[in-house]
């Protein structure tokens, strides 16, 4: 009995030990959305500019879409804005969304008007209905749907270069060859 209650402290160290370093070589933004490989969540939300014309998910059929949540008080959302709009510039065939999670619309509206317009329509959630049924914790998000509506892929926090060359864009080139 002695030698067992000696042996237990040591091997309830190790055992902290190897999750403690189990845990630090996980990836703090990389969170898994139970969303991915399933068709994306139905909506009826109005756009940023024309708050009287509806849009559903119904916008996403036929084309590869980079939806983007974002937000006029969102530090790293200006951090990603440049490159996001070269980005949208090079790559005209993606339908590129924006999701103003959030946000007052003249605060949104004056962001845009500041920074420029890489999106070709901005869905406005201000209630965060939308970004509820999405999975979004905050801004910015990128969310990857392929030509059927399928949600493919999602990335929380701003994207880099190193990012999209390594993880979306091979993902966009193969969902741009599958048929709809």
């Amino acid at each position: 009995m002695k030698k067992l209650s000696s042996i237990l402290p040591l091997a309830l160290v190790l055992a902290l030990l190897f999750f403690f370093s189990k845990g630090l070589t996980l990836d703090p933004k990389a969170l898994n959305s139970p969303l991915v490989n399933k068709k994306a969540p139905s909506f009826s939300i109005t756009t940023l500019d024309k708050p009287e014309i509806l849009v559903n998910e119904q916008i996403f059929l036929d084309r590869v879409t980079v939806l983007k949540a974002w937000s006029s008080g969102c530090w790293a959302c200006q951090q990603e804005h440049d490159f996001l709009s070269q980005t949208a510039k090079k790559l005209p065939e993606l339908q590129w969304l924006g999701l103003n999670y959030k946000d007052e619309r003249l605060e949104a509206k004056n962001w845009l008007k500041a920074w420029g317009d890489p999106y070709q329509y901005h869905l406005y959630d201000l209630q965060g209905r939308m970004g509820l049924d999405y999975g979004v914790y905050g801004t910015p998000e990128t969310f990857i749907i392929d030509k059927k509506g399928w949600l493919r892929y999602k990335a929380v926090g701003a994207i880099t270069e190193e990012k999209w060359r390594q993880e979306i864009e091979p993902l966009i080139i193969d969902l741009m060859e599958e048929t709809p």
